[in-house]
């Protein structure tokens, strides 16, 4: 997840089984998956007799990276898979997926010429500092897949965050205080807080980061 760039990339692995499947990773007919990537190809070619090697896909991400650390992010991973071949007449039509405002993943002229496969997902996400949240929606109707994750900051790095904004709040006050000391009339100069000013200048950006 990079949530200054507002990407999410998912590494998608794929097993094939049935009469579509030559081999666990091998299919026996022309696959074509189709994705809401905002980099890339939207539509990868899986050849028939040639290995499913994993691929790399980015999705958009949206949030306000401003609220840190209390930002929340929301993101849409939607595919489907087809094959070649035309759905049964008195099979119910297929919805083109829809993604919020956006055009449908798939319109109902490729579905005219190509069947969808059905899917079985398995979704696994680990990332340090960062906690998901998903829901893969009902898409009845349709031979989509469609999960919306939110995701925000883990709780560990909240408390942290918040802990060193508060230090550095404490920190620019008595160092006002300091200042406002030093400069009473008729008080002596003492430099001992101008150096303690001089090493905060350096030390506070890397405490912040």
């Amino acid at each position: 997840v990079d949530m200054q760039r507002s990407e999410l990339t998912a590494r998608m692995m794929f097993r094939v089984a049935g009469t579509i499947a030559d081999d666990e990773i091998t299919p026996s007919v022309d696959l074509k998956l189709l994705l809401n990537s905002i980099r890339g190809n939207q539509e990868i070619e899986l050849d028939a007799g040639k290995r499913l090697n994993p691929v790399e896909v980015v999705f958009p991400l949206g949030g306000d990276s401003n609220r840190y650390p209390f930002d929340v992010h929301r993101a849409v991973i939607a595919f489907m898979i087809t094959k070649p071949g035309r759905a049964p007449a008195s099979a119910p039509a297929t919805n083109p997926l829809q993604l919020g405002d956006t055009s449908a993943l798939v319109g109902p002229v490729e579905l005219e010429r190509r069947v969808p496969v059905p899917i079985s997902l398995d979704l696994e996400a680990s990332i340090p500092g960062v906690k998901l949240a998903g829901e893969l929606l009902d898409t009845s109707g349709g031979a989509q897949t469609e999960i919306r994750l939110k995701i925000r900051r883990a709780d560990n790095l909240i408390v942290v965050s918040v802990i060193i904004m508060g230090t550095m709040i404490c920190l620019a006050f008595s160092l006002l205080a300091m200042v406002l000391y030093a400069t009473q009339k008729g008080r002596d100069v003492i430099l001992l807080p101008l150096s303690a000013a001089v090493s905060l200048i350096f030390g506070l950006p890397a405490l912040r980061n």
